[in-house]
């Protein structure tokens, strides 16, 4: 297994994301309650980072998110971005 995917996979395990200052379950009973946000025009490493994490959420618990450049309404969105202090891709 590459790193990414343990990272993934660590990331998709805990199946909770801070989100406006609250903890908010990425799946719950079966149903996504978080969207995959990737901005128009942010750098490609954002978009893989949001593809890998809605693979292994899936491979994990067999809910596929939704990935967009737009939240879905209903969601609580989960934005992927590229730190501009570091260059790590942040969510």
């Amino acid at each position: 297994m590459r790193l990414t995917e343990m990272l993934m996979v660590a990331l998709a395990i805990s199946f909770v994301v801070r989100a406006q200052g609250a903890d908010v379950p990425i799946v719950e009973k079966g149903a996504a309650k978080v969207c995959i946000v990737v901005p128009d025009g942010a750098p490609k490493c954002c978009a893989a980072s949001a593809a890998e994490f809605a693979r292994w959420t899936k491979e994990l618990t067999g809910v596929q998110l939704p990935v967009g450049s737009a939240a879905v309404k209903g969601l609580t969105p989960m934005t992927f971005t590229l730190d501009p202090k570091d260059g790590r891709v942040k969510y």
